[in-house]
């Protein structure tokens, strides 16, 4: 079995193929277990239908609210998983290419490694 999933449609247009961690396969393996084999979509809404981003980003929000946590942007996770590959010793070439950036200088934006005396 690939331990992949191809984003077809992306930010800048350009097909994507991601790896997946077993938590992550294991999400997905479930979900087609029960997902209807006419819709081309992983994650519907309560109706059946494709995920909109404004309704991903309220209930986000929502969360983000109910946890007591202040300004924190979805994109945040983004930077996030960057520095904490950078913190394990990621090459930062490697987490260049998890991130599908076009130039490393946008990942050593994305990949601050902050030390913790």
């Amino acid at each position: 079995m690939k331990k992949t999933i191809l984003i077809n449609i992306t930010k800048n247009g350009e097909q994507r193929t991601v790896p997946l961690n077993k938590n992550a396969l294991s999400v997905l393996e479930k979900k087609f277990k029960v997902k209807s084999l006419k819709i081309d979509y992983v994650f519907l809404n309560r109706y059946g239908w494709k995920v909109n981003h404004n309704s991903l980003r309220n209930v986000f929000h929502k969360l983000i609210r109910e946890a007591g946590i202040d300004n924190f942007r979805l994109h945040d996770l983004r930077h996030t998983f960057a520095t904490r590959m950078a913190q394990k010793g990621i090459d930062i070439y490697k987490i260049s290419k998890l991130l599908s950036h076009k130039d490393i200088k946008m990942t050593q934006r994305y990949a601050v490694i902050v030390l913790i005396a």
